[in-house]
């Protein structure tokens, strides 16, 4: 699901078990140590100004078994933007994991995020 925040970010997207395990099919295994309402932190591994560009890259990390979802913001030019994302994390040890497995077997890049509530 995208929606749009305004000037802050949002999870947005279907809710996640709380130990949802994720198994690439290699030795990698990236687990969610937290709900989404409950969850800390998240890796983010792009943003697009184009929704369907979010939207296919969101089914590439699903396709891995990744619990991916976009998050939709307007930045300080007012312009809407779409962060794709995925897991969730309690703390940042947990993320630092999380990436670092995706980065190493899954030939992906990214960052740990911050997820900003209300």
């Amino acid at each position: 699901v995208i929606e749009q925040a305004a000037d802050k970010q949002e999870i947005t997207g279907p809710e996640q078990q709380f130990s949802n395990r994720i198994n690439s099919g290699n030795e990698t295994d990236i687990t969610d140590t937290a709900s989404a309402e409950d969850a800390r932190y998240t890796i983010q591994v792009g943003v697009f100004a184009d929704s369907e560009n979010a939207i296919r890259r969101m089914s590439e990390l699903e396709s891995q078994n990744l619990s991916a979802y976009t998050d939709g913001y307007t930045n300080k030019r007012n312009e809407l933007r779409f962060n794709v994302r995925f897991g969730y994390f309690k703390n940042k040890s947990s993320a630092l994991a999380a990436l670092n497995s995706f980065e190493q077997n899954l030939s992906g890049s990214g960052y740990i995020a911050r997820i900003r509530r209300n």
